[in-house]
């Protein structure tokens, strides 16, 4: 949910995140429980009325440095940071086992591992919305939603091959009770076992 200011409201998706602060270092507790594990990141931003910013777009333009640094949102200028979502501890750990290759590191580690700027698929596949938008949805943890997932597709590292993003054990207890058939987010985790992508 975005607020007017356009910050990702900070909220648990989960019950019971505050008897599951111990596992904040997984991906799946990081995303259902990202007030109580302190993940929540500030979005991309209007730094005035988005409304004064799009009305200053549509008469000037956004090449200005002004409307640059002001209308970031509008004009879609926000730095794209390359961050890894995991501690850096955890991501050297994976990267020194050899696990950079991993859907999920690819992911949460994507500066330790230099996914930053990868295509995935020799550049056929990447983001439709703009690079300020797939950001914000990607940061708010709406990858899993089906309009940011066809056009997020490079922010939510969906790009290259067909595999879960969680571990196969859980994913394969999901899709024999039949979570894939109801839950967009386990269709997300788990989209090989789910078989809601193909490797082509």
């Amino acid at each position: 949910m975005q607020k007017t200011c356009q910050i990702c409201e900070c909220k648990d998706e989960a019950k019971e995140c505050s008897s599951r602060k111990h596992d904040c270092n997984k991906p799946k507790t990081m995303v259902e429980c990202a007030y109580t594990c302190q993940k929540c990141k500030r979005g991309c931003k209007d730094h005035f009325a988005s409304s004064y910013c799009q009305h200053y777009r549509s008469n000037h333009g956004c090449s200005g440095q002004y409307m640059r640094i002001y209308c970031q949102l509008t004009c879609g200028s926000c730095q794209q940071s390359c961050e890894d979502i995991l501690s850096q501890q955890q991501c050297d750990r994976y990267k020194s086992i050899g696990k950079c290759s991993a859907s999920y590191t690819k992911i949460y580690c994507r500066k330790t591992c230099n996914y930053c700027n990868d295509g995935g698929g020799g550049g056929h596949c990447g983001d439709k919305w703009s690079q300020s938008k797939c950001k914000r949805e990607h940061e708010c943890g709406n990858c899993w939603k089906s309009d940011v997932k066809s056009n997020c597709k490079k922010t939510c590292g969906l790009c290259g091959t067909c595999s879960d993003v969680m571990d196969l054990e859980r994913c394969i207890y999901y899709q024999k009770n039949n979570y894939c058939l109801t839950d967009a987010k386990v269709q997300y985790w788990c989209k090989s076992s789910c078989k809601t992508c193909r490797n082509d």
